[in-house]
């Protein structure tokens, strides 16, 4: 078996998301007073299990995709690898049963090593077995949610709200309610990320019967929808900081002019290169902008 479609299929530029929510939720628990000290393994698997979800996520994607037709000659995105017939749909459902049950058993020994109440335990185990559910009805099944407009929900919620704050309580952190302007951050930039995605795609999509909110809106209002997005996760962010006596508000403030002018070149993006060029920069954006959280939080509090 070849290695290199398959790393393909899981999309490695979309991890830095999942890796960035989590380091906030890290950093929430070392600008406690005093710092919490955190178990290195509880981290580790936290850190994994979120990959997987990911990569699980992603290879759904591409398969569902694949099987529905929205991927076809007619997709302005990269290569996908079981529409071009890279990888072989058999291969592709046994790929995707070991990654979930990969991501059930790490998910598990998760839970039993980090909680430390019954109540607990049930409560990421059903938040974990939807987790799991939720990344591959994404886009396989006979009615996928992320075809009926629900996947920014999604991203909101498990990019930003379970991400930041689940990672934060996994680690000791009970979060408190300016906490969860972390978490409505990161899920409006994650969630930004896949609306540029959703704005390349939205004529093929449509053609397929695909609906995203990007092509319910339009062209001019999925920009509009962007800058809210964008606006939302800046002003959370500042009011986060302010709260925390940020040491690094100059650096926050050339992000957000960065984030700023990049919601303006997405509004006048025409073509599909510059998409894919726009969505790698907002990746890259929303990373640095977590990890800067983490810097400031830890290193210079």
């Amino acid at each position: 078996m070849h290695v290199m479609p398959w790393l393909l299929a899981i999309r490695p530029r979309t991890l830095p998301l999942a890796l960035g929510s989590i380091a906030m939720g890290y950093a929430l628990t070392q600008a406690a007073s005093p710092p919490m000290d955190v178990n290195t393994l509880t981290l580790a698997l936290i850190v994994t299990t979120t990959l997987l979800l990911q990569i699980l996520s992603n290879l759904a994607n591409d398969y569902g995709d694949g099987l529905s037709g929205v991927d076809n000659s007619e997709r302005q995105g990269p290569q996908r690898m079981l529409a071009s017939g890279t990888i072989t749909q058999q291969h592709f459902k046994q790929g995707l049963k070991i990654t979930a049950i990969l991501t059930g058993i790490c998910g598990l020994i998760l839970i039993l090593s980090a909680v430390n109440s019954w109540a607990d335990a049930l409560i990421f185990l059903v938040a974990g077995a939807f987790s799991v559910v939720a990344a591959v009805t994404y886009s396989v099944g006979k009615r996928p949610y992320g075809y009926i407009a629900l996947g920014d929900v999604s991203v909101f919620v498990f990019f930003g709200l379970l991400a930041v704050l689940g990672s934060a309580y996994l680690l000791g952190h009970p979060p408190a309610l300016q906490d969860m302007l972390l978490a409505i951050s990161a899920g409006c930039f994650a969630t930004g990320v896949l609306n540029i995605n959703n704005m390349r795609d939205a004529a093929s999509d449509s053609e397929a019967g695909k609906v995203t909110i990007a092509n319910l809106l339009g062209q001019h209002y999925a920009v509009r929808y962007q800058f809210v997005l964008i606006g939302t996760g800046c002003i959370s962010l500042e009011i986060f900081y302010w709260l925390a006596s940020s040491k690094l508000w100059g650096i926050h403030q050339l992000l957000i002019i960065y984030f700023t002018l990049h919601s303006i070149r997405v509004a006048h993006c025409q073509s599909a290169s510059t998409y894919n060029q726009l969505l790698k920069m907002m990746v890259i954006g929303t990373f640095a902008i977590e990890m800067l959280f983490l810097l400031d939080l830890i290193w210079l509090k």
